[in-house]
């Protein structure tokens, strides 16, 4: 008995591969190029945002106030004299042509808990601002909050104007409106923190703490 014949193939099947087809080679034998560790770090440093103004405003309060304190300004609760001869904002002064007493006095801090307050929220929020925005829009916002902090506190207090804090309170708000209108934010303060620097703002406006 003869066995039957196969079937025949599908219509426009063939039956063998033609001997020209040729077969890719395994994937693992691809060459892919993989960077050198060292070289990653590289570009990949290259990639990522510097800070530079934060830790320049820091350093350069740092660096004046010991200048203040090595010439003879006290270094808890300095004469307002002693201000005033620096660069401190008072108003005789500043209305009547030196118009640098607006902003200077950013640098300027009336005790070493005054310096170390503002400076640790420099450091907390202005390198928050820099890195993910950039750095111009840190270098704009501490001359804007500056000069209206100044402007602020000299409408405010009787004493001469200096300090951070306008810088400090106009960080802290654009973060946190930029949080409020942006949930993608990047930075947004906590509520405690808010409440904290609030509260703090009222005791240094009723001249409680500096």
């Amino acid at each position: 008995m003869s066995e039957p014949d196969p079937p025949p193939p599908f219509p426009g099947a063939d039956a063998s591969p033609p001997a020209a087809v040729a077969i890719a080679p395994p994937y693992a034998e691809v060459p892919f190029p993989v960077m050198p560790e060292v070289a990653f770090q590289k570009a990949l440093l290259a990639l990522t945002p510097k800070v530079y103004v934060a830790y320049a405003l820091i350093a350069v309060n740092a660096l004046i106030f010991v200048a203040m304190v090595v010439s003879g300004v006290g270094l808890m609760s300095p004469e307002s004299e002693s201000l005033i001869s620096w660069g401190a904002n008072y108003g005789p002064r500043t209305t009547g042509g030196e118009w640098w007493r607006l902003f200077l006095p950013v640098f300027f801090h009336r005790d070493i808990f005054h310096l170390v307050f503002n400076v640790m929220c420099v450091h907390q929020l202005g390198t928050a601002i820099e890195y993910h925005f950039r750095s111009r829009y840190l270098l704009v916002q501490a001359f804007v909050f500056g000069v209206g902090g100044v402007l602020a506190e000299g409408f405010i207090s009787r004493t001469p104007a200096i300090g951070m804090s306008g810088v400090v309170y106009g960080m802290l708000g654009f973060v946190w409106v930029r949080g409020r209108l942006d949930p993608r934010s990047p930075i947004m303060p906590a509520q405690s923190t808010i409440i904290f620097m609030l509260f703090w703002m009222l005791l240094g406006s009723l001249d409680l703490v500096d």
